[in-house]
């Protein structure tokens, strides 16, 4: 759960570092189990045991640059280092560390018109990278700058002239999607950032359609691959800023429609800048090799992989309770799964079980995303793997050499 003592935390730090024992036995519902030290064998019960200690709570969903994952990752090196497996990661360690990136905009963005401040976040974000890209230049800098509107994302008959646009602010409304309505896109319609790379600045009035995810990835530092590159020589790129459709027309002086493309809008001035840093904690690979027990074919190798992330946790808490019923009677297969349509029978259902846990104890929030088959199962059967090859007599193992990799950021985009 959310919450818990140091006496826990300190719990779940030491039985990361030991062999898959300790854990506290389950004792109710259909997995209760308690767990016993790990052999050779693979077994369900061997595997229940491993799941319940890397999908606890007490790693905190396992994201890629966080102490939950560094404890996730911990774990497994000491398994592997229990087994005896050689590490083959960086200075002879299981790590493999990959350069995660924080980058976010700095604080102090502003914008103002004519004198007038906009909200950061409400009123205006500043956009540097989509997806590990750059988009737009690094800096957002404007000392009293003409606004412009460009016309609409997307109607590139219509929009202004990259020379109309040149020192200027330019203001595009909203790509229009096939139902006729605007939509959040702002890259529809070619690279219009590119066009207009001798302006100040592009802004486009998408602020108002963006899911509330999306609005947070924009708002928040997020996580990349490395820090953001430089444009290639002699490429410019305007700042880039999504505001709202009020926002717009502040900057414009009078509502997006019915302006014509060229119009002329108000006075601004504002500036804003971006950060990279490291993640808080190390993003890294987990990495052994088996040696093959023959010499001739020890030097080629089979490789078995998995990934040992997750998503960490939601700043949206869910009843625990309720969510565990609804999954077991409406979604039995799991995430992947499509709810089952809810009958007066499962809701009855649902009610029912319900109620026994809420005579049992009281609601519990859950922040957690434990990922126990994501990829928590990979994991721990990898683990299982290892530990059965391990166990083997000499003469009995793989001819071949055997890699084992436990990847990192696989829900950041594969990295």
């Amino acid at each position: 759960m959310n919450h818990r003592t140091r006496l826990a935390a300190l719990a779940a730090a030491v039985l990361a570092a030991a062999p898959a024992t300790a854990q506290a036995p389950r004792t109710e519902g259909p997995l209760k189990h308690a767990p016993r030290p790990t052999g050779a064998a693979i077994t369900a019960e061997d595997l229940r045991t491993r799941l319940y200690i890397f999908a606890d709570d007490s790693m905190k969903g396992r994201e890629a640059g966080t102490r939950g994952n560094v404890m996730g990752t911990d774990y497994i090196a000491a398994e592997l280092a229990r087994m005896g497996l050689q590490p083959a990661g960086d200075n002879g360690t299981f790590f493999q560390q990959i350069p995660l990136m924080q980058r976010g905009v700095a604080e102090g963005a502003a914008l103002s018109v004519d004198g007038a401040p906009l909200a950061y976040g409400t009123d205006f974000l500043l956009v540097p990278t989509y997806g590990g890209v750059l988009l737009f230049a690094d800096r957002f800098q404007a000392d009293g700058v003409q606004v412009v509107y460009g016309g609409r994302v997307g109607e590139e008959a219509s929009m202004i002239s990259p020379e109309q646009a040149r020192g200027k602010l330019v203001v595009f409304a909203a790509p229009v999607g096939q139902d006729g309505e605007p939509t959040f896109p702002f890259w529809a319609g070619g690279r219009t950032y590119e066009r207009y790379a001798d302006a100040a600045g592009v802004a486009f009035a998408v602020l108002d359609y963006l899911p509330e995810g999306l609005a947070g990835f924009f708002r928040e530092a997020r996580t990349e691959m490395g820090a953001a590159g430089a444009p290639p020589a002699g490429t410019r790129y305007p700042a880039g800023l999504i505001v709202s459709t009020a926002a717009a027309a502040r900057l414009l002086g009078q509502p997006l429609a019915g302006l014509q493309p060229g119009a002329l809008g108000r006075t601004v001035s504002g500036s804003g800048s971006f950060f990279d840093r490291p993640t808080p904690f190390p993003a890294r690979n987990v990495v052994a090799i088996l040696p093959g027990r023959d010499p001739a074919l020890r030097g080629q190798y089979v490789a078995i992989g998995t990934h040992n992330d997750h998503v960490g946790t939601t700043r949206e808490p869910v009843d625990h309770d309720s969510l565990l019923v609804f999954n077991r009677i409406l979604r039995p297969q799991g995430a992947d799964q499509e709810p089952d349509s809810m009958t007066e029978e499962k809701r009855a259902q649902l009610q029912s079980e319900l109620a026994r846990l809420r005579a049992q104890r009281a609601p519990r929030l859950d922040s957690i995303y434990n990922g126990a088959d994501d990829d928590a199962s990979g994991s721990v059967g990898l683990l299982e793997i290892a530990q059965y090859l391990a166990g083997r007599p000499q003469n009995q193992r793989p001819r071949r050499s055997v890699l084992l990799v436990w990847h990192t950021a696989e829900e950041m985009g594969l990295y």
